[in-house]
């Protein structure tokens, strides 16, 4: 499955401020996805998952579960992160270890929507530019069905 995965990734949060995020992605091809988003709802993981959101073009992601335990006992223990997603009405389950469970957050999140783009790829081919000019098969993916060109 060809992944997209964080180059950069910070976010700030702290009382009486707004949580801001900002992300660099790699896709699979090479090319970067960078965007930035601040939001006044409920921390440091909304804003995690709205600049996600607003990098992939503003997907329709929904953080269904989150949870994170602590993998080793003590302070300086790395926490596990486990999100449930939902992307155009499926549901994608992924997790990441980290020292940071902010970061972690992400990668997580960013590891479920690379899983909903491998299944859209596959699950919803173009027309081959050939066929279209051929008139055959003549049908291209739009939202939740084939249309007839």
């Amino acid at each position: 499955m060809a992944k997209y995965s964080i180059v950069r990734f910070h976010c700030s949060t702290g009382k009486g401020s707004i949580p801001t995020a900002t992300i660099q992605i790699e896709c699979p091809d090479g090319s970067l996805k960078t965007d930035a988003a601040t939001d006044e709802g409920n921390g440091p993981v909304d804003a995690t998952v709205n600049v996600i959101k607003r990098a992939f073009g503003g997907i329709a992601i929904t953080l269904k579960d989150y949870s994170v335990r602590a993998v080793n006992p003590g302070s300086d223990s790395v926490g596990e992160v486990t999100v449930r997603v939902e992307c155009d009405e499926r549901e994608y389950i992924d997790s990441a270890i980290g020292p940071d469970i902010i970061v972690a957050s992400a990668e997580a999140i960013v590891g479920a929507v690379s899983q909903h783009m491998a299944f859209e790829a596959m699950t919803k081919p173009e027309l081959s530019r050939r066929e279209a000019a051929e008139g055959k098969n003549a049908r291209k993916w739009r939202g939740r069905g084939y249309e007839d060109l």
